[in-house]
């Protein structure tokens, strides 16, 4: 009799010990859900976590950690390819509108874009314009940096995506997408397409 009271209460233990695991799980699960689901396309959602290989044109014999994997044959140009990263904490003392513009450096539309807010410059006083691209065009970007004389303009950060930043972010409409994000980096606004001057001007500061 003792030894069925003992197995009945070694039973009954093994049953408590499994639904308090599952409990746990749920509960874990359920603090992860919130994070899983946002959708960073909508309006008033926080920018997600960038980090953008930059590669700008220089006239430099440096070469870093990302310029050896990503050129390994090019000793015998003069003109090297700097590599750096950008990250949201490039932006953390910027207390001002950040655009972020989605593009494919072999798109006419982006690259007229481009144009229009390299002449515009000026109304950049305290934003940036961040460019994104897709790592598999990063073979085109060098061209692109130097054929729009990207450099000149110190409000413009150009790089490539390594951290998921356009499958977040990229509403599969049209090229360039501009997100613009507020001091706080939440998403207020998205263009798409062939975008005026005049719809951006009142989000550059």
């Amino acid at each position: 009799m003792l030894r069925k009271i003992l197995f009945i209460a070694a039973l009954l233990a093994g049953f408590q010990g499994m639904a308090q695991q599952k409990q746990a799980a749920g509960t874990s699960a359920k603090k992860e859900d919130p994070a899983a689901k946002i959708d960073y396309t909508q309006i008033g959602a926080p920018m997600p976590n960038m980090i953008l290989i930059s590669l700008d044109s220089v006239n430099t014999s440096e070469k870093t950690k990302w310029h050896k994997i990503w050129h390994k044959s090019d000793k015998e140009s003069s003109e090297v390819i700097s590599t750096n990263l950008i990250t949201n904490e490039t932006f953390e003392d910027v207390k001002a509108n950040i655009l972020v513009m989605i593009f494919n450096p072999t798109c006419s539309h982006c690259a007229n874009e481009t144009d229009l807010l390299e002449r515009n410059m000026e109304l950049f006083k305290k934003s940036k314009l961040v460019m994104v691209c897709n790592p598999m065009l990063r073979n085109n970007l060098p061209d692109f940096v130097k054929q729009h004389s990207i450099k000149k303009y110190p409000n413009i950060y150009v790089g490539v995506d390594s951290n998921g930043f356009m499958g977040k972010t990229f509403q599969y409409h049209l090229l360039p997408q501009i997100n613009v994000y507020d001091k706080n980096r939440k998403l207020v606004k998205i263009f798409s397409g062939d975008i005026s001057l005049d719809s951006l001007k009142g989000y550059i500061q």
